[in-house]
């Protein structure tokens, strides 16, 4: 998706627009490594998700209303919670899910 990150032949980028030669070269002749960027604490911390609890090795974040369980993925938001969002993207999808359409467009690779 648009302002998605992701790793295009070992580097961190940000999907701008529809990049053609993107989509023929992930399709057809030209095959470049696309991967995803795991979840860090500090992507995490440069985004403005503060570490508020830990509990043994478990690591909590939470930035407006929305919160953050490393160990296992989970994101929480209200009443509700995502499960399995291990990487950037995913949680980027999962932000614009709940309505945090800013944070999501906007988020830094530290």
């Amino acid at each position: 998706m648009v302002n998605d990150w992701m790793i295009v032949d070992n580097e961190a980028m940000q999907v701008m627009q529809v990049m053609p030669t993107l989509i023929e070269a992930l399709f057809y002749d030209n095959p470049i490594k696309v991967e995803p960027i795991e979840i860090t604490p500090e992507i995490l911390e440069a985004n403005g998700f503060e570490n508020y609890k830990n509990i043994g090795s478990i690591r909590y974040f939470r930035k407006d209303g929305v919160k953050y369980e490393e160990h296992q993925g989970l994101l929480y938001f209200g009443r509700g919670e995502i499960q399995g969002i291990e990487y950037i993207h995913e949680m980027q999808h999962a932000l614009r899910l709940i309505g945090h359409d800013d944070l999501a467009d906007n988020f830094k690779i530290a």
